[in-house]
């Protein structure tokens, strides 16, 4: 029988040391903050420890570094949309909360290629595309809320996609951050 790995606990010095990393004000562990995340629209509630709202990319090297290093459980999270239960933190820990990353970097129309951050929301992109004409085929019913981030994590689809394919189909490359808090760019 195998046994189940010991999980790192979020404790008040962890708590301390996440607020250094986002400051307090994108860090959370009030209960009327933390009931919020304990679901999206599938059927499950599950209840984080803590909260942290990243918005950028060494914050979010940072926090998985130090998630890594309590060996505390980390789960990230968009808008809260999927029906699968996917942003739920089935073991607690930390919910890395990404909607404060929902930058679009660059839009090349020449290359046919966005640039965007994880928080993006899918309908906001396709605003902007449509000025130009274009627009990003997946098209999941939660378009007006659910974000980049998160249809890329769960490959999401739509009505769009028997023509041109779910969301992966879109996927140049990525930056990620590892759980040692490594970037990597792949791709």
């Amino acid at each position: 029988m195998q046994k189940m790995p010991q999980y790192g606990r979020v404790t008040d010095s962890i708590v301390k040391e996440l607020e250094g990393i986002v400051g307090s004000e994108n860090s959370t562990t009030r209960t009327e903050e933390i009931i919020c995340y304990m679901r999206d629209a599938s059927p499950f509630t599950l209840r984080p420890d803590a909260i942290v709202r990243p918005t950028t990319t060494g914050q979010v090297a940072a926090v998985l570094e130090l998630a890594n290093r309590e060996r505390i459980p980390l789960t990230p999270r968009g808008a809260g949309t999927s029906a699968a239960g996917s942003p739920l933190p089935v073991l607690g820990g930390i919910v890395l909360d990404m909607y404060r990353m929902n930058k679009i970097i660059s839009i090349d129309i020449d290359n046919q290629m966005v640039s965007v951050e994880p928080g993006v929301v899918c309908d906001t992109l396709n605003d902007e595309l449509l000025k130009y004409g274009y627009f990003f085929p997946p098209d999941p019913a939660s378009s007006p809320a659910c974000t980049i981030g998160g249809m890329v994590g769960c490959n999401a689809s739509g009505n769009k996609t028997i023509k041109y394919g779910p969301t992966r189909a879109f996927v140049l490359w990525l930056e990620v951050v590892l759980p040692t808090g490594e970037i990597i760019s792949t791709g």
